[in-house]
This record gives structure tokens, sequence and C-alpha cells, in this order.
């Protein structure tokens, strides 16, 4: 299957490939009329081993909830700051607990600012708080569903993983329901994910004639 790229200028940087594989690539250029050239010949690239080879991702982060605001019943949007990340939890309460203090989320969201080192896998607990039904988070990064959180009246650890997105990232944790389920979260963590690694693949260079 191809996978067309639109490049403008001299060069391009082609980002979300598997590690380890081998692509063949080509090019098509067109002139100011629109008038396509034949396909050139192809030449191969092949990505190197993602960062740490065989060794699993390494820790990125993580966010125990320790440092949410005082225990409070009312429904509002609380902000924190740990480890350098702000989290915003809106339509939250604090006064919840899974693992220590946890954040309980009814109808809206948990969204961290921007956080470097990429992200490759996701860890979180969960639990319905109160009366309510089986239900699940969408995760997004970088505004990008990657996953879905389930939760139920008993605390559930669920790991998303291959999300692989490197780079800065904002992870947001978005309710998936309809209904109000009171939901706590807990014991936030995720691993690194440099793409390709240091050694990135450059293919051989085209040259395009008129």
């Amino acid at each position: 299957m191809s996978v067309p790229f639109t490049v403008t200028s001299t060069s391009a940087v082609i980002s979300g490939l598997a590690p380890t594989t081998t692509y063949a690539f080509y090019v098509i250029a067109r002139d100011a009329a629109g008038n396509l050239s034949t396909q050139s010949n192809s030449v191969n690239g092949t990505t190197t081993a993602s960062s740490g080879g065989e060794t699993p991702p390494t820790s990125c982060g993580t966010e125990n909830f320790e440092s949410i605001p005082a225990a409070s019943s009312s429904y509002t949007t609380n902000t924190w700051t740990n480890n350098g990340i702000t989290w915003t939890a809106v339509d939250s309460r604090t006064d919840q607990t899974i693992n220590g203090k946890a954040i309980t989320i009814e109808n809206g969201t948990l969204s961290s600012s921007t956080i470097s080192g990429g992200i490759s896998s996701l860890t979180i607990k969960t639990q319905l708080k109160f009366s309510g039904t089986n239900g699940s988070f969408k995760l997004f990064i970088n505004g990008i569903e990657k996953g879905t959180i389930p939760y139920s009246d008993t605390v559930t650890t669920t790991t998303i993983s291959n999300i692989n997105v490197s780079g800065n990232v904002t992870i947001s944790i978005q309710n998936n329901s309809t209904t109000s389920n009171r939901v706590a979260f807990d014991d936030l963590s995720w691993t690194c994910y440099n793409g390709l690694g240091t050694d990135e693949t450059t293919v051989n260079k085209f040259s395009i004639y008129p």
C-alpha cells in the first residue's frame, strides 16, 4: 500500500514509521501547471530500533494526585502543579481516595500541560464512586484519540500500550459516557517514546529535473 506525502520544499521529514522496518521511497514531481512527472526510481531506507532497542521504554513521569487542592465535595475546575507539569481537572472534586488522594471527575476532563520526552504507554487506576454503571473514558494525546480507560466500582488498573508519540505531548482523559458517573483517578504514569532514536534514517537524495 502506498502512502502519499506532499512536499513543497526540497526536503521533508516523514514521521510515524515503525522501527526496524524497510520502506521504499519514490518521487512524482508536479509543475506549476499541475502536470505530473513519471514515477522516479525507488530507494530504500530502514528505520533504526526504537529508543532502548529490546529494553522496555523508560518511565517518563508519574502523577499520584497528592498535590491536588484541599478536599472538597464541590464539582469545579481544579488545577495543580506537580513535577513541573500543570494538571487541570474540569467538573471534578477532591475528597475521594484510591491509593491516597485521587481526583474524581463527573462530566469533565483531566488534562496536562505540555510534557517533553514523548509517550509510549500510559497506566492509570480508576474506580467508580457512589452509584452508577460501568463505563469508560477516552485517552487523547495531542488531541488524537489513543485508547479507552474502563472503570467499575472495583479499582481497575489500565495500561494503554503502543501510543508511540514522540516530542512534546499533552495528555487528556475525557468522559466517554452520557451518564453522570463520578470516577476517581489515581497513580497515573507513562513511559517515554523517542521515535527512531538518535540515529534517524536518511534515505538517498533525489534529483528532479524539468
